[in-house]
């Protein structure tokens, strides 16, 4: 029977999580973080699947995570640069529940998971009577194909 764990080194962890090397090594050292696994006698490496669950239980998530469900913390600042919104206008929205809310990763760190962010864009893009000119546009002549799927 084979196994196969996809190792991460800490730079990957740090980006997928959006912590600090100190922020993560205090959690772990707290018992609030998966520990790694010694690759050789100078390296560790941390399992894909421990660092994607501990991100989903600060979720709240609970589902098994598959294999190639890609998850990442973004921190305030990739929020406010993804979606253009000034700061007071992301914590009203997350007020109101017309956001998603963020995730407390440590006691001084916290994140949103980008699939969420990403949702909530393509819903504002999308809404009815919203941003029709980011639809894609059928082509006179097209058959109903939009112009996306001419170019391709």
């Amino acid at each position: 029977m084979s196994f196969y764990c996809q190792l991460i080194a800490l730079p990957e962890v740090r980006n997928l999580t959006s912590l600090s090397k100190t922020v993560i090594y205090a959690l772990m050292k707290e018992g609030r973080f998966p520990r790694p696994v010694r690759i050789s006698p100078r390296r560790v490496a941390w399992r894909l699947s421990d660092v994607r669950a501990w991100i989903l239980a600060r979720a709240g998530v609970v589902d098994e995570v598959s294999g190639d469900v890609a998850i990442k913390v973004l921190t305030l600042h990739q929020v406010l640069s993804i979606t253009s919104l000034r700061k007071s206008t992301l914590y009203d929205l997350v007020s109101k529940g017309d956001f998603p809310n963020w995730l407390s990763l440590s006691n001084s760190r916290s994140g949103w998971l980008q699939h969420q962010v990403h949702d909530w864009i393509r819903q504002r893009v999308y809404r009815d009577g919203d941003f029709p000119e980011c639809r894609p546009r059928v082509a006179k002549g097209s058959g109903g194909k939009c112009r996306q799927d001419l170019v391709a």
